[in-house]
């Protein structure tokens, strides 16, 4: 019987991050977004949550910083797939993997 990918092993997205050849910036994103990937890398913070766990300045650098990991090939990013209810309202998340 075959385990699920996130119990055998939690750090995975983390080592990963770790073996980039990164910018300091551009990897305190990425472990941002580690800290919240399923097995599947898939993850759908904030970017409020994104800015205070990487230390960057503001969501508009975020957003800029993003970008440039999706161009790198290290991020993709699908606009506002994730439903989520608040109240009697439902927003939708953006999805990292």
């Amino acid at each position: 019987m075959q385990s699920h990918p996130v119990k055998s092993n939690p750090f995975r997205w983390l080592r990963a991050v770790a073996d980039l050849p990164a910018s300091r910036e551009a990897k305190a994103i990425l472990y941002a977004l580690a800290i919240h990937a399923n097995g599947h890398g898939e993850c759908y913070p904030g970017e409020a949550t994104l800015c205070r766990e990487s230390g960057t300045d503001n969501e508009r650098t975020l957003r800029r910083w993003l970008r440039r990991l999706e161009t790198k090939g290290w991020l993709r990013t699908e606009q506002n797939k994730r439903p989520v209810k608040i109240g009697a309202r439902t927003h939708y998340l953006n999805v990292y993997q």
